[in-house]
């Protein structure tokens, strides 16, 4: 990671918070709502995103018409004993990972959650839910450490299906031998999907 030399200020600060409370404004509408000239939002504007502290981004807006109507949250209690011991460290019963790539901290246990475990559970012959999970089933979008909170990471994923996450929790995060235990919510709204 390379070290950022932009100084941000209180300016930079409230364009930032504007746009996490309006994702979706623009300049202008920005520029009146933090009550500055709109000149000088647009050049600092342009200076954050210049210093890859803004981006420009596309968001799903509408999970259920591609297919993804149930949005989940995961907590992961993580065995910490269970990420030293070798041959599998925190993988999955029978996965030996490769030397280098063994899963014995927390940063790599999310890694193989959010890039591995679905096309784990996808090989899995017998599932739960008697169903084969394919990898377009579920998308993992996120999977974060907590601190200071009872679970030690928090997966958040979007499914076809209530079959996908049970295959998803029961025969790939349980099977791995870093997770102790999760705890898992069906989110029913989020303030980012607009209006109920």
């Amino acid at each position: 990671m390379t070290e950022n030399t932009f100084e941000c200020d209180e300016l930079d600060q409230m364009i930032a918070r504007q746009y996490v409370n309006s994702p979706k404004a623009t300049e202008e509408e920005v520029a009146t709502a933090i009550k500055r000239p709109y000149a000088t939002v647009q050049h600092r504007i342009e200076k954050l995103k210049g210093a890859a502290i803004l981006g420009k981004r596309t968001d799903i807006t509408n999970w259920a018409a591609l297919g993804y109507p149930f949005r989940y949250r995961i907590d992961v209690h993580v065995d910490q004993e269970a990420l030293r011991k070798a041959p599998y460290f925190g993988a999955p019963f029978g996965v030996e990972p490769e030397k280098g790539k063994e899963i014995n901290n927390w940063h790599r246990l999310a890694d193989y959650i959010m890039n591995d475990l679905v096309s784990f559970v996808g090989r899995s012959p017998k599932t739960v839910t008697q169903n084969k999970l394919k990898s377009s089933d579920l998308v993992v979008q996120n999977v974060t450490i907590l601190l200071g909170q009872q679970a030690d990471l928090s997966v958040t994923l979007r499914a076809k299906n209530p079959d996908a996450i049970l295959s998803f929790v029961v025969d790939g995060l349980r099977a791995m031998m870093g997770v102790r235990m999760t705890s898992t919510a069906h989110e029913a709204w989020s303030y980012t999907d607009g209006e109920l």
